[in-house]
């Protein structure tokens, strides 16, 4: 199984991989692009700043190293979970593909003001007095795109669950078994 968490900026996605890293015991490998466990295995970093995930991987060409990464460690029999906004923007083609090796998309439900304020509070820590507030309408742009893109992945079989937060931590522990 591949676990796809999808949601736009300050939706919650590194933080709800985080909440599953800590039921989880020290991982057998630890790789620059991922952690793994017997089963499972997380793609993305999780040390450091606030944003985490497939977002640190940015170099050209880091989506479709990405995907490749995934179709391995599933060729292995890991459990593999990928998260970030590089994630949530994947094309049709690249959804299709992994729906093949068993992809359940698992798409944060968090309100447009919970984002806004999410990132906000970032980079009030980050930058301190500084902090310039996150443009609304980029955002807005970003949100709305990805809900219309449900539907879409949904129309070509993808499982796509729609959760808030907490809901979304329910579904991936039962998922993984954890």
């Amino acid at each position: 199984m591949i676990i796809s968490i999808i949601g736009t900026h300050g939706a919650g996605k590194t933080h709800l991989v985080r909440r599953i890293l800590e039921l989880l015991p020290e991982p057998i490998e630890q790789h620059k692009l991922y952690q793994a466990w017997d089963n499972i295995a997380v793609v993305g970093k999780y040390s450091g700043s606030a944003c985490g995930g497939c977002d640190a991987f940015n170099w050209k060409g880091a989506a479709d190293d990405i995907e490749k990464l995934v179709g391995e460690l599933h060729a292995q029999g890991k459990h593999v979970i990928l998260e970030g906004i590089i994630v949530s923007a994947w094309g049709m083609a690249r959804y299709e593909r992994m729906r093949d090796l068993g992809l359940v998309a698992i798409h944060l439900s968090t309100s447009r003001d919970d984002c806004i304020a999410s990132v906000n509070d970032r980079r009030k820590a980050r930058m301190g007095e500084k902090y310039t507030p996150v443009n609304p309408k980029n955002l807005d742009s970003k949100f709305n795109g990805l809900y219309k893109g449900v539907e879409k992945r949904r129309a070509v079989g993808i499982d796509v669950r729609v959760c808030d937060r907490e809901q979304a931590f329910e579904v991936v522990k039962k998922e993984l078994g954890l």
